[in-house]
């Protein structure tokens, strides 16, 4: 009999401390985005009518939701709605959990399908999921979204090391060029109204003229929402660069444990050739390292961050439909 239940969303928020200690001791997920402060920031900008499912046991935690798949089945899927990064399952024992969960779901008739993002492609978690949920319908493993991750291991010279000779050429001269045009990077961190100073600067990039970025509701929502959780908890990590002034470009992000999620970065149009970016980034890693921070994750895989990472994280989506639904397979 499994001791997996159901908990509201109040009950979770009082298990907050305990889901930090599952998120710690959970190998292989992205521990940033699987957080639940990651997951209903998500949920609630870009999918706030879907019915959460939330799932507790003594060894973890399932972010999950009830919801439709496209072609109107009934089914259960992680929480995060968007982008795929969190794992909806949280644990350090993956083999019990998963027999858990497995338990749960054949007693309840409400799913004909599931979706489950997020997941390691190797590892224990993901042979322990299909072990367990194979007999109930038959799997499916998808690529996944991927991420760019900087390993800073508290020590900025490694990293350097391990960028080519132009790279760290180009980045002197930027740095020596913006210091002679009196270019500053203020630390932000603490500001009361930060993120009205970051949408500002949002609002004159090229990421406001195409409708992206912090100007669209969705994403507005979401980071207002985000920035204000990681502020309460001393966790935001803001820099802005400014000149004669004027705010040009910022970055932003948040730690958790020795694990800095970049957010967001833009920058003014027009001011392209400061490369402020580049700037605010060399500048936010140093000061990451010498705080200790190991591992600086820039989120999804793009070409230009491949210059900035070490090593590209990929994850697999494990999709299933139930045995005995019409069009359920065997599996493979």
């Amino acid at each position: 009999m499994s001791d997996l239940r159901e908990i509201s969303m109040a009950d979770l928020v009082e298990r907050r401390s305990s889901v930090e200690d599952l998120l710690v001791r959970s190998d292989d997920i992205d521990r940033w985005c699987s957080s639940p402060e990651w997951v209903f920031a998500v949920q609630q900008a870009f999918a706030p009518d879907v019915e959460p499912l939330v799932l507790w046991s003594s060894d973890g935690v399932a972010l999950l939701c009830r919801t439709q798949t496209p072609d109107g089945r009934s089914a259960i899927a992680g929480l995060e709605p968007m982008w795929g990064f969190a794992s909806p399952i949280i644990t350090p024992d993956p083999g019990a959990f998963a027999d858990r969960l497995a338990a749960w779901l054949l007693a309840d008739r409400r799913w004909e399908a599931i979706v489950l993002p997020g997941l390691p492609r190797e590892g224990m978690l993901i042979a322990h999921l299909v072990d367990a949920l194979s007999p109930l319908a038959g799997l499916r493993g998808f690529a996944g979204i991927d991420r760019v991750v900087a390993d800073l291991d508290g020590d900025l010279s490694g990293w350097h090391t391990r960028r080519s000779r132009r790279f760290r050429r180009d980045l002197a001269k930027d740095r020596e060029r913006a210091d002679r045009l009196g270019v500053e990077m203020v630390v932000a961190d603490a500001e009361p109204g930060v993120y009205e100073r970051v949408l500002a600067v949002e609002r004159r990039s090229w990421k406001a003229e195409e409708g992206s970025g912090l100007t669209a509701p969705d994403m507005q929502m979401l980071y207002r929402r985000l920035t204000e959780a990681l502020a309460e908890r001393g966790a935001l990590r803001v820099r802005i660069a400014r000149r004669n002034g004027e705010d040009l470009a910022y970055v932003i992000g948040g730690l958790r444990g020795d694990i800095y999620r970049g957010l967001q970065l833009s920058y003014v149009r027009g001011h392209e050739s400061l490369r402020l970016g580049h700037l605010l980034q060399s500048y936010e890693m140093e000061r990451l390292a010498a705080a200790g921070v190991r591992t600086y994750d820039l989120g999804m895989d793009l070409e230009y961050k491949r210059r900035w990472g070490d090593r590209v994280v990929p994850s697999l989506v494990l999709v299933g439909e139930r045995s005995g639904t019409p069009g359920a397979g065997s599996g493979s």
